[in-house]
């Protein structure tokens, strides 16, 4: 099984257009063969608190965001059969078209991962 990490950050303001933009682009990954599953996740409330303390800053500039604006972070977790499933997603026809509205809202850092090591819960 495959990993792929996907760490996103938005602006307060596009919020609901990346969540929108994040459903739009599963709509085309989870179609993908190799799929097995996503989920995403938001930063805590008490780590944008802190943010918003200023403890914590976006300083890196790029076209979506402005060196120490606040932004939100979210990642995806998606599992796939193997890296050549995931490298076929984003051959296919169609990525491009996906991904666009992600990329109008929102920085994005996709790394994949393979499992080393898992450990059951002992509880």
């Amino acid at each position: 099984m495959t990993i792929m990490l996907n760490i996103f950050e938005v602006k307060p303001d596009d919020e609901e257009a990346f969540m929108d933009a994040w459903d739009y682009t599963l709509a085309y990954f989870s179609k993908a063969p190799g799929f097995i599953r996503v989920t995403l996740h938001r930063e805590t409330r008490r780590q944008r608190r802190l943010q918003e303390e200023g403890e914590y800053y976006h300083d890196q500039e790029s076209e979506n965001s402005v060196s120490k604006e606040k932004l939100i972070r979210f990642f995806n977790y998606v599992e796939y059969e193997s890296p050549e499933a995931f490298e076929n997603a984003v051959r296919g026809e169609g990525y491009i078209d996906a991904v666009a509205p992600l990329s109008k809202v929102a920085t994005r850092n996709p790394q994949l991962f393979e499992i080393l090591r898992t450990h059951p819960s002992e509880i």
